[in-house]
Order: structure tokens, then C-alpha cells, then sequence
């Protein structure tokens, strides 16, 4: 029979062992802003297509990013029919087929 000392002692050395294995798990968070490539820092929305790449719903177009670097991307065209009064963009959905959907709410009054 085990006494209650190494009792303690081994579910200590257990413990340890287990939390050792966690401060192993290390995040790394990285703050990205205007300077970084972003046209407008206020993000509305964030979908990730199926090549992994994040898009970024923000007040001035879709923004993707790859990981490395942003490509920003207007809403607005030139064209005689063109139906968006503004640059915002408050939603994005991804659909089964990976067709992305933007929705903007500038528009509702």
C-alpha cells in the first residue's frame, strides 16, 4: 500500500508534467493596422474562403488577407447601374459552393 506522502508526491509530480506540456503551447498574436496594408481599421465582419485566406468586411471595401500581405478591394464601380451608394461592407458569408456573399446595411433606411 502507497502512503499518503508519495500519494501526494507522485500526483504533484503528475500535475507538473501536465502543465509543462501546456507552457509548450505558445501563441503568437500579431496586431495588424493602417501602416500594415489595411485601408480602414474598423473590421465589421471576418469570413475564411477555402484557400484559407481571410477577408476582412470593412467600412472602406473587402480587404483579403494571405498571411502576409492585404489586397483591398472597393465595392464601388464606375458603371451607370451600379447599385452600392457606398464603400462599407457589414457582412460575409461563405455558401456551400464557396461563393462568397457581402451584404451592406449604408443602403436600408
Amino acid at each position: 500500500m502507497i502512503s499518503h506522502r508519495k500519494y501526494y508526491a507522485l500526483l504533484t509530480l503528475f500535475v507538473f508534467s501536465l502543465t509543462g506540456i501546456r507552457a509548450n503551447e505558445i501563441n503568437h498574436f500579431r496586431h495588424y493596422a493602417v501602416n500594415d496594408g489595411l485601408r480602414q481599421s474598423t473590421i465589421k465582419d471576418i469570413v475564411q474562403d477555402k484557400n484559407g485566406a481571410l477577408w476582412l468586411a470593412t467600412f472602406d471595401g473587402l480587404v483579403k488577407f494571405d498571411g502576409y500581405e492585404f489586397e483591398n478591394h472597393k465595392v464601388l464601380s464606375s458603371g451607370y447601374n451600379n447599385v452600392a451608394h457606398s464603400n462599407r461592407v457589414d457582412n460575409l458569408k461563405v455558401d456551400k459552393y464557396g461563393r462568397m456573399w457581402v451584404t451592406s446595411l449604408t443602403d436600408i433606411y
